[in-house]
């Protein structure tokens, strides 16, 4: 089954922008060009333990099992692993 690509009302969508950034006249999907509300960027910008701002992409985690949502490197060392550790039986 192919998946209908289209925008979706209340949604905003880039439809240009610069060289190798997410953009409907660059190529990309509908969902690919989707523009974040500056509120929704902020809050997914931000450990969901913390609310660190994340530092760069490297600096998010998984945080499952605590919570769903990603993590900064230092709630990740210093709550995830030993949650998923302990889930482990070590």
């Amino acid at each position: 089954m192919k998946v209908k690509d289209k925008p979706e009302a209340d949604k905003i969508y880039a439809l240009t922008a610069g060289e190798g950034k997410p953009s409907i006249a660059n190529g990309n999907t509908w969902a690919q060009s989707e523009v974040m509300a500056e509120e929704q960027y902020k809050q997914e910008n931000k450990c969901c333990l913390c609310d660190k701002e994340f530092e760069d992409f490297g600096d998010r985690n998984n945080a499952e099992p605590i919570q769903s949502g990603d993590c900064c490197k230092t709630c990740n060392d210093e709550q995830v692993i030993p949650a998923r550790l302990k889930a482990m039986g070590y």
